[in-house]
């Protein structure tokens, strides 16, 4: 097996993008015989009350001719928990 490329997305969902988290939008790419790697996506930390905010992250399999891989589970929701206090 080749390399393998994943795209690794976030979406808006309550929480957005430049003002509660910072967007990805990448590719990363697997060397063979690596099966697992980490990726950050930045949370913006404010002083306005708000409530349990999320938005999703998304795999995709880029198809290459050497590759043979299925994505077990294609998204993921992120809940960001306020930590500023009380919604008033």
């Amino acid at each position: 097996m080749g390399l393998l490329f994943i795209g690794f997305l976030t979406k808006d969902q309550d929480a957005k993008a430049g003002s509660d988290y910072t967007a990805v939008d990448t590719i990363i790419t697997f060397q063979p015989g690596v099966t697992s790697h980490n990726e950050s996506v930045l949370i913006m930390d404010d002083v306005r009350k708000e409530s349990i905010e999320c938005f999703e992250v998304e795999l995709q399999t880029i198809p290459t001719a050497t590759d043979n891989v299925d994505i077990c589970s294609e998204e993921a929701m992120v809940f960001i928990k306020d930590d500023d206090g009380k919604i008033v």
